[in-house]
């Protein structure tokens, strides 16, 4: 059996799904709209954050608002994907429309080196800075918690079965995800 994990947007997934050339995603829910003639099997909820390198400026900070983030670059996910979406409603109640110093990415890999080697603040998934966090090279900082929650979980094509090769990799991912305490 031959795996390949890509990294696709909401758009390009649901496509791919129905056009059978995968057999599913797994990531954050996508819009009520995207979903339709697709399933989706809710794993669990997963908050996004901001980040900063150690010993960042807003560290220690106990509120930060929108202001306080916004003297700071920015590293956000591009424009048309869940979480960006996820973020340009929250930052809108936050009283802005926008930051004014941003990057755009969707390289996890750049945004994080890059965010240890400036003061520039990360917004990610939780996940994906767990290590980061756990090391202490990146802190988690004191904006937006508690309100930044989304779905992760599996999306799969509605009229169509998952061959068992698949049907494998989900339970594996179904385990993963008990055996981290996620659920």
């Amino acid at each position: 059996v031959d795996v390949r994990l890509e990294s696709i947007s909401a758009g390009n997934q649901r496509a791919r799904l129905r056009d059978g050339a995968v057999d599913f995603g797994f990531g954050r829910l996508m819009s009520a709209r995207a979903m339709e003639g697709l399933n989706y099997e809710h794993l669990f909820s997963e908050p996004l954050v901001f980040c900063g390198r150690a010993g960042h400026p807003l560290a220690d900070r106990k509120e930060l608002t929108a202001q306080d983030i916004d003297q700071y670059q920015v590293i956000l996910p591009t424009p048309k994907t869940i979480i960006r979406e996820e973020f340009d409603r929250f930052i809108i109640s936050q009283g802005i429309s926008r930051f004014t110093n941003t990057i755009e990415t969707v390289s996890f890999e750049f945004a994080r080196n890059y965010a240890r080697t400036s003061d520039a603040v990360l917004f990610q998934p939780l996940g994906t800075m767990r290590g980061e966090l756990a090391n202490n090279t990146m802190v988690r900082l004191n904006f937006g918690r508690g309100q930044l929650m989304g779905s992760v979980g599996i999306t799969t094509h509605a009229g169509k079965a998952l061959r068992a090769p698949a049907q494998l990799l989900v339970q594996c991912i179904r385990d993963e995800v008990k055996e981290q305490g996620l659920e």
